[in-house]
């Protein structure tokens, strides 16, 4: 795995909206009180991106499938949200995400620490396709050129002219090891499970979307976005 050039640490503008439900506004110009349709809509106008926080803070339903599909310029929610886990709650949310992605709306997932206190730092994070500055991670976020982890890297990910889906991943410090592959479909079914260094799946033309959790050994974790069919997601949303 080549190295890494390194680099000065990026801030991006933004805030959390924190009216119930929270809302992270990122790239926004503008600080809004407003509704959370207004708010959402003003922080897109400005080309910023929306993500849903953590859908089940504190009770289930803190952000429901349907909440979400009600706000049209929702990009992406968290998948997993990294301070949870001290509170109350649920920090993963990959039903929720499954739900949204099965009633034929296409948004992202990501993994955010969310963090606090000091002790909060770096639980997860994700890892962007993009250049190094606000316009082009904004981009990758509305694109979905991402991924989200909460320890491991992707070293691979590829579809072959088969339509074979490929992926590897290591630990965050490149060590190799056994892991679970899960390859999840809509509805949240579990297509394949796999164990290995690397996985692979043909994929079926008849999926809507299939998208990948992969599991170490320690319990660290990376969600891939989802491999989808543009006529599931553009038939539904017309």
């Amino acid at each position: 795995m080549p190295k890494a050039e390194p680099h000065l640490p990026l801030l991006l503008e933004g805030y959390e909206y924190s009216f119930d439900g929270h809302m992270l506004c990122i790239g926004s110009k503008s600080l809004s009180k407003d509704a959370h349709e207004q708010a959402a809509s003003l922080c897109c106008q400005e080309g910023g991106v929306v993500i849903a926080c953590h859908p089940h803070w504190k009770r289930e339903d803190y952000w429901t499938a349907e909440k979400i599909l009600s706000y049209g310029d929702i990009t992406g929610m968290e998948v997993y949200n990294g301070v949870i886990s001290r509170l109350s709650g649920r920090g993963l949310a990959s039903d929720t995400w499954d739900e949204v992605l099965s009633s034929g709306r296409l948004i992202w997932g990501l993994a955010n620490d969310d963090f606090h206190r000091w002790y909060d730092l770096a639980r997860c994070w994700n890892m962007f396709f993009s250049a190094p500055n606000q316009c082009a991670i904004i981009e990758a976020v509305k694109k979905g050129r991402f991924y989200a982890s909460t320890g491991l890297y992707l070293t691979e990910l590829k579809i072959t002219e088969g339509q074979m889906l490929s992926l590897s991943a290591v630990h965050h410090n490149g060590f190799e090891e056994e892991m679970r592959y899960e390859f999840i479909g809509s509805g949240s079914r579990i297509l394949s499970v796999k164990y290995g260094t690397s996985a692979s799946l043909l994929l079926d033309f008849e999926e809507p979307y299939v998208r990948v959790c992969i599991t170490a050994q320690n319990g660290a974790k990376l969600w891939t976005q989802p491999v989808y069919r543009s006529e599931f997601f553009e038939r539904n949303q017309l």
